[in-house]
Protein backbone atom coordinates (compact mmCIF):
# COMPACT_ATOMS: atom_id res chain seq x y z
CA UNK A 1 0.00 0.00 0.00
CA UNK A 2 1.42 3.81 -0.64
CA UNK A 3 -0.62 6.51 0.66
CA UNK A 4 0.81 10.36 0.02
CA UNK A 5 -0.70 13.17 2.15
CA UNK A 6 0.82 16.75 0.42
CA UNK A 7 1.70 19.66 3.29
CA UNK A 8 -1.17 22.36 3.42
CA UNK A 9 1.46 25.02 3.65
CA UNK A 10 2.95 24.69 0.47
CA UNK A 11 1.80 24.55 -3.28
CA UNK A 12 1.32 21.80 -5.79
CA UNK A 13 1.85 18.97 -2.79
CA UNK A 14 -1.39 17.40 -4.11
CA UNK A 15 0.66 17.26 -7.69
CA UNK A 16 3.54 16.43 -5.58
CA UNK A 17 2.09 13.45 -3.40
CA UNK A 18 0.74 11.83 -6.22
CA UNK A 19 3.99 11.85 -7.85
CA UNK A 20 5.99 10.68 -5.22
CA UNK A 21 3.19 7.48 -4.67
CA UNK A 22 3.36 6.71 -7.89
CA UNK A 23 7.12 6.31 -7.99
CA UNK A 24 7.45 4.24 -4.67
CA UNK A 25 4.86 2.13 -6.53
CA UNK A 26 7.42 2.18 -9.74
CA UNK A 27 10.38 1.36 -7.64
CA UNK A 28 8.91 -1.16 -4.79
CA UNK A 29 9.42 -3.98 -6.77
CA UNK A 30 13.60 -3.26 -6.91
CA UNK A 31 13.35 -3.01 -3.32
CA UNK A 32 11.94 -5.97 -2.42
CA UNK A 33 13.13 -8.35 -4.77
CA UNK A 34 16.62 -6.89 -3.43
CA UNK A 35 18.07 -5.00 -5.54
CA UNK A 36 17.98 -1.62 -3.56
CA UNK A 37 18.86 -1.60 0.02
CA UNK A 38 16.32 0.19 1.91
CA UNK A 39 17.84 4.05 2.02
CA UNK A 40 18.23 3.74 -2.02
CA UNK A 41 15.17 2.64 -2.50
CA UNK A 42 13.52 5.97 -1.10
CA UNK A 43 16.55 7.94 -2.78
CA UNK A 44 15.32 6.90 -5.85
CA UNK A 45 11.80 8.03 -5.24
CA UNK A 46 12.61 11.09 -4.28
CA UNK A 47 15.09 12.19 -6.86
CA UNK A 48 13.11 11.27 -9.66
CA UNK A 49 9.86 12.63 -8.08
CA UNK A 50 12.29 15.88 -8.39
CA UNK A 51 12.85 15.20 -12.09
CA UNK A 52 9.19 14.92 -13.04
CA UNK A 53 8.40 18.19 -10.73
CA UNK A 54 11.14 19.90 -12.79
CA UNK A 55 9.98 18.79 -15.94
CA UNK A 56 5.95 20.48 -14.92
CA UNK A 57 7.76 23.46 -14.22
CA UNK A 58 6.63 22.40 -10.18
CA UNK A 59 9.20 23.62 -7.34
CA UNK A 60 11.10 21.20 -5.23
CA UNK A 61 8.23 22.09 -2.72
CA UNK A 62 5.55 20.27 -4.75
CA UNK A 63 7.35 17.27 -2.71
CA UNK A 64 6.88 18.38 0.52
CA UNK A 65 4.56 15.56 1.50
CA UNK A 66 4.12 12.64 3.79
CA UNK A 67 4.68 8.79 2.49
CA UNK A 68 3.70 5.94 3.38
CA UNK A 69 4.40 2.42 2.79
CA UNK A 70 3.28 -0.61 3.67
CA UNK A 71 4.65 -3.52 2.65
CA UNK A 72 2.81 -6.59 3.37
CA UNK A 73 5.15 -9.24 2.41
CA UNK A 74 7.92 -8.59 4.58
CA UNK A 75 11.06 -11.10 5.41
CA UNK A 76 9.78 -14.14 7.56
CA UNK A 77 6.28 -12.98 7.88
CA UNK A 78 6.43 -9.69 8.97
CA UNK A 79 4.64 -6.40 7.37
CA UNK A 80 7.13 -3.61 6.82
CA UNK A 81 5.51 -0.11 8.08
CA UNK A 82 7.27 2.86 6.17
CA UNK A 83 6.81 6.29 7.33
CA UNK A 84 8.10 9.52 6.01
CA UNK A 85 6.15 12.88 7.42
CA UNK A 86 3.56 12.24 9.79
CA UNK A 87 0.43 9.75 9.30
CA UNK A 88 -1.43 6.93 10.96
CA UNK A 89 -1.09 2.94 10.67
CA UNK A 90 -3.73 0.43 12.35
CA UNK A 91 -3.69 -2.92 12.87
CA UNK A 92 -6.69 -5.09 13.34
CA UNK A 93 -6.22 -8.01 15.44
CA UNK A 94 -8.32 -11.40 14.96
CA UNK A 95 -10.45 -10.32 18.22
CA UNK A 96 -10.82 -7.34 16.84
CA UNK A 97 -8.85 -5.14 18.79
CA UNK A 98 -6.79 -2.65 17.25
CA UNK A 99 -3.44 -1.29 17.27
CA UNK A 100 -2.35 2.22 16.44
CA UNK A 101 0.96 3.56 15.45
CA UNK A 102 1.17 7.41 15.02
CA UNK A 103 4.06 9.83 14.06
CA UNK A 104 3.36 13.61 14.68
CA UNK A 105 6.11 16.63 14.88
CA UNK A 106 5.28 18.92 17.72
CA UNK A 107 5.16 22.13 15.42
CA UNK A 108 3.21 20.64 12.86
CA UNK A 109 6.66 20.78 10.96
CA UNK A 110 7.25 17.09 9.34
CA UNK A 111 10.72 16.15 8.50
CA UNK A 112 9.57 15.23 4.42
CA UNK A 113 11.53 13.04 2.32
CA UNK A 114 12.14 15.91 -0.14
CA UNK A 115 14.73 17.51 2.56
CA UNK A 116 17.08 14.99 0.86
CA UNK A 117 17.13 17.34 -2.20
CA UNK A 118 18.62 19.98 -0.17
CA UNK A 119 20.58 21.03 2.83
CA UNK A 120 18.81 24.48 2.43
CA UNK A 121 15.43 22.45 3.71
CA UNK A 122 17.51 20.43 5.99
CA UNK A 123 19.45 23.30 7.76
CA UNK A 124 15.82 25.22 7.66
CA UNK A 125 14.23 21.81 9.42
CA UNK A 126 17.19 22.01 12.03
CA UNK A 127 16.38 25.35 12.55
CA UNK A 128 12.76 25.03 13.95
CA UNK A 129 12.78 24.97 17.74
CA UNK A 130 10.31 22.40 19.86
CA UNK A 131 9.96 20.62 16.85
CA UNK A 132 10.31 16.95 18.29
CA UNK A 133 9.01 13.85 16.86
CA UNK A 134 6.29 11.82 18.63
CA UNK A 135 5.64 8.38 18.35
CA UNK A 136 2.49 7.17 19.84
CA UNK A 137 1.53 3.14 19.84
CA UNK A 138 -1.72 2.13 21.96
CA UNK A 139 -4.17 -0.29 21.23
CA UNK A 140 -8.06 0.28 21.56
CA UNK A 141 -10.08 -2.21 22.32
CA UNK A 142 -13.74 -2.71 23.90
CA UNK A 143 -13.87 1.10 23.04
CA UNK A 144 -10.82 1.92 25.58
CA UNK A 145 -7.54 3.13 24.69
CA UNK A 146 -4.82 0.87 26.84
CA UNK A 147 -1.06 0.57 26.64
CA UNK A 148 -0.38 3.84 25.49
CA UNK A 149 3.47 4.51 24.78
CA UNK A 150 4.87 7.96 23.77
CA UNK A 151 8.15 8.43 22.57
CA UNK A 152 9.94 11.42 21.82
CA UNK A 153 12.44 12.41 19.44
CA UNK A 154 14.38 15.33 20.18
CA UNK A 155 17.46 15.80 17.57
CA UNK A 156 18.97 14.06 15.16
CA UNK A 157 16.13 11.92 13.48
CA UNK A 158 16.60 10.71 10.67
CA UNK A 159 13.14 11.31 7.97
CA UNK A 160 12.40 7.29 7.53
CA UNK A 161 10.69 5.63 10.42
CA UNK A 162 10.06 1.53 10.03
CA UNK A 163 8.07 -0.57 12.07
CA UNK A 164 8.01 -4.34 11.54
CA UNK A 165 4.84 -6.23 12.19
CA UNK A 166 4.27 -9.94 12.32
CA UNK A 167 1.27 -10.64 9.69
CA UNK A 168 -0.41 -13.62 11.51
CA UNK A 169 -1.50 -11.76 14.42
CA UNK A 170 -3.55 -9.36 12.35
CA UNK A 171 -6.62 -9.58 9.89
CA UNK A 172 -6.29 -5.85 8.31
CA UNK A 173 -3.80 -3.39 7.75
CA UNK A 174 -4.85 0.30 7.32
CA UNK A 175 -2.61 3.49 6.69
CA UNK A 176 -4.00 6.94 7.02
CA UNK A 177 -3.18 10.55 6.78
CA UNK A 178 -3.24 12.72 9.78
CA UNK A 179 -6.46 13.85 8.40
CA UNK A 180 -8.42 11.47 11.09
CA UNK A 181 -7.28 13.45 13.83
CA UNK A 182 -8.97 16.67 12.66
CA UNK A 183 -12.74 16.16 12.69
CA UNK A 184 -14.37 18.58 15.01
CA UNK A 185 -18.12 19.74 15.98
CA UNK A 186 -20.06 22.34 15.20
CA UNK A 187 -18.64 24.89 17.85
CA UNK A 188 -15.07 23.36 16.65
CA UNK A 189 -14.35 20.98 19.86
CA UNK A 190 -12.37 18.19 18.56
CA UNK A 191 -13.63 15.21 18.34
CA UNK A 192 -11.91 12.19 20.41
CA UNK A 193 -9.69 10.53 18.39
CA UNK A 194 -9.49 7.32 19.24
CA UNK A 195 -13.23 7.18 19.55
CA UNK A 196 -12.75 8.53 15.47
CA UNK A 197 -10.83 5.59 14.59
CA UNK A 198 -12.68 2.90 15.97
CA UNK A 199 -15.89 3.84 14.07
CA UNK A 200 -13.58 4.67 10.44
CA UNK A 201 -11.68 0.92 11.01
CA UNK A 202 -15.59 -0.73 12.22
CA UNK A 203 -16.01 -2.91 8.87
CA UNK A 204 -18.91 -4.25 8.44
CA UNK A 205 -17.95 -6.24 5.38
CA UNK A 206 -14.18 -7.17 3.94
CA UNK A 207 -15.84 -7.62 -0.01
CA UNK A 208 -14.48 -4.93 -2.30
CA UNK A 209 -14.38 -1.28 -1.77
CA UNK A 210 -15.14 -1.77 1.71
CA UNK A 211 -12.90 1.40 2.85
CA UNK A 212 -14.30 3.64 0.40
CA UNK A 213 -17.77 2.10 1.65
CA UNK A 214 -17.06 2.52 5.09
CA UNK A 215 -15.78 6.32 4.82
CA UNK A 216 -18.23 7.58 2.76
CA UNK A 217 -21.18 6.26 5.32
CA UNK A 218 -18.81 7.60 8.19
CA UNK A 219 -18.77 11.46 6.52
CA UNK A 220 -22.59 11.42 5.87
CA UNK A 221 -23.42 10.25 9.66
CA UNK A 222 -20.68 12.77 10.29
CA UNK A 223 -22.53 15.96 8.32
CA UNK A 224 -26.50 14.84 9.68
CA UNK A 225 -24.41 15.44 13.11
CA UNK A 226 -22.11 18.69 11.89
CA UNK A 227 -19.27 17.15 12.70
CA UNK A 228 -17.00 18.17 9.24
CA UNK A 229 -12.75 17.86 9.02
CA UNK A 230 -11.00 20.17 8.16
CA UNK A 231 -7.74 18.82 6.71
CA UNK A 232 -7.62 15.60 4.20
CA UNK A 233 -8.54 12.25 5.28
CA UNK A 234 -7.22 9.63 3.00
CA UNK A 235 -7.30 6.01 3.84
CA UNK A 236 -6.17 2.65 2.33
CA UNK A 237 -6.06 -1.02 3.78
CA UNK A 238 -5.32 -4.94 2.94
CA UNK A 239 -6.90 -7.73 4.25
CA UNK A 240 -5.25 -10.57 5.52
CA UNK A 241 -6.31 -14.30 5.62
CA UNK A 242 -6.11 -16.67 8.31
CA UNK A 243 -2.85 -18.15 6.98
CA UNK A 244 -1.08 -14.51 6.87
CA UNK A 245 -1.77 -13.99 3.36
CA UNK A 246 -2.67 -11.25 1.40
Amino acid sequence: LFLGDGCSSARNTDIGSRILTLLAKKYFNGYSSGRYTINDFFDKIVHSADNVANLLDLSTESLFSTLVILDSNGYCGNINLFMTGDGIAAFIRHDGTIDIYDIEFSAQAPKYLAYRLSEKYEQQFSEICGNYRNITTFSIKNGGVENKKVSTEVNNYKDLKWFRIKKEDYKIAVIMSDGVKSFINRDSSPLDYSAVLEQVLDFKQLTPNFVKRRCSRLIKEFEKNDITHYDDFSVAAIVIDQNGTI
